[in-house]
């Protein structure tokens, strides 16, 4: 659990302050990263953060249409995910950052 606390700190102190959206594996980690987010870097950050759940094939229509900072959640990277859902939402999250302003 240490190391997982230690990746999420890290993903919480390298978002910036205009929030993002954070793709995860389960909903209850999402409801944990948004309080984290809250505790450690406030409200305001916090409100500008969602989560997104994404399990299976069908979920990835979630991430349509999104913009700004989209970050991958290491919950959904080592998580008990099908390879091709995996590669479904990387590919998803590349088109959207590619939309970026560099």
């Amino acid at each position: 659990m240490g190391e997982q606390m230690d990746r999420a700190k890290q993903l919480i102190d390298g978002l910036t302050d205009e929030g993002a959206t954070i793709i995860v594996a389960r909903s209850d980690i999402g409801r944990w990263l948004k309080q984290g987010i809250f505790e450690r870097r406030g409200k305001l950050v916090a409100d500008c953060c969602r989560t997104i759940t994404v399990q299976h094939r069908s979920d990835v229509i979630k991430l349509s249409g999104l913009g700004g900072h989209v970050v991958i959640d290491d919950s959904f990277t080592n998580g008990n995910i099908r390879p091709e859902v995996k590669a479904l939402v990387e590919r998803e999250v590349a088109v959207i950052r590619a939309k970026q302003p560099a």
